[in-house]
């Protein structure tokens, strides 16, 4: 294309070089990427069909862009609500553990290069190798451990297992050397929660509300299962979509509940962003040293120089040769 007020030639001119913008353009104006975000979600939930979505984003330091789309409950017609809708983040709360567990780091209680039979006592790993499983190695899914899925989960609060029994009847076996292969597993998310509890002599759920939730004014998280009184029936329902309908899932009750049991508010998780953004602190609180921050996301275990890897839970991933940390979760009736 040419300017109008200038003459156009027979042949067509290189084009000048366009100069690198520093940050795209919808993330300077938030009305032309609330533009975006809506026709994408209008679009997208449509074709998928998705009953209700939220999204955040936070840029500089605060909140960008937060806006919930379509139904928490599609039966009740109640809208999803940034504020006040809490959805299932499943494995998102790995994240939570794996701060939980640096913060015991920091003050000298878990050795991250220890060996893990050295904090349990109820039960050891069952491990053939003569490298022991460290307890970094379960943040970085490199801890040897096989996938397990029958027997995760509970129809009903009085059939759910304490961590620590559960765990000593159902902990997978040790199938790969330790530090020598990324294999993913809630199971080693759950037992590094144990550890958290086991060391801070503390229940799993009371540390991180008390150490994580609470100093990040995440009031409306919880890993208690279901949601306490106050949040209950603010939780999304969870649907899958059969013949043309909604329909709603049973709520399950996860016996892995440091690796996926979290409830929370889009706007309660823009604060554990941001305080993992601006280097362990959120308002006036310091959840996390610095260092400590910049120890969990950097790069610990990859498969191949060239290939994304793995941080303190934080997984890698390269888009457009930008390095971004974060984490995926899927619960049946969730998505994040």
């Amino acid at each position: 294309m040419f300017p109008l007020d200038e003459p156009q030639s027979d042949q067509l001119q290189p084009e000048p070089p366009v100069p690198p913008s520093r940050s795209a353009p919808g993330l300077n104006d938030p009305e032309e990427f609330a533009a975006f975000v809506d026709r994408f979600f209008n679009e997208e939930m449509s074709k998928s069909h998705i009953p209700g979505a939220a999204i955040s984003v936070v840029k500089d330091g605060k909140v960008f862009f937060a806006k919930g789309y379509g139904y928490a409950n599609v039966e009740k017609k109640i809208p999803v609500d940034v504020d006040r809708t809490l959805f299932r983040v499943a494995s998102l709360s790995k994240l939570f553990t794996a701060t939980a567990a640096m913060q015991l780091y920091e003050r000298g209680q878990l050795d991250l290069n220890a060996p893990v039979d050295q904090y349990l006592t109820s039960f050891k790993l069952e491990n053939p190798f003569s490298e022991p499983v460290r307890v970094a190695q379960l943040m970085t899914h490199t801890d040897g451990t096989t996938k397990r899925r029958i027997g995760i989960a509970a129809r009903t609060a009085a059939e759910m297992e304490p961590l620590g029994d559960y765990l000593t009847n159902h902990m997978p076996p040790i199938v790969w050397k330790p530090g020598k292969l990324y294999s993913y597993s809630s199971h080693s998310i759950a037992l590094l929660g144990y550890l958290v509890e086991r060391v801070s002599n503390t229940p799993f759920a009371e540390y991180v509300d008390r150490n994580i939730l609470q100093p990040l004014k995440m009031s409306r998280s919880t890993f208690l299962q279901p949601p306490p009184p106050s949040l209950a029936n603010d939780l999304a329902v969870g649907y899958q979509y059969r013949k043309g309908q909604f329909h709603p899932v049973p709520y399950l009750y996860l016996n892995i509940a440091p690796g996926a049991s979290m409830s929370a508010t889009t706007a309660d998780m823009t604060h554990f962003m941001l305080a993992h953004l601006l280097k362990g602190q959120y308002e006036s609180s310091q959840i996390l040293q610095p260092e400590t921050v910049q120890l969990m996301h950097q790069q610990h275990f990859t498969p191949h120089p060239k290939l994304p890897g793995t941080g303190y839970s934080f997984r890698e991933r390269l888009e457009n040769n930008i390095r971004m940390v974060g984490h995926l979760g899927s619960l049946r009736g969730y998505s994040s």
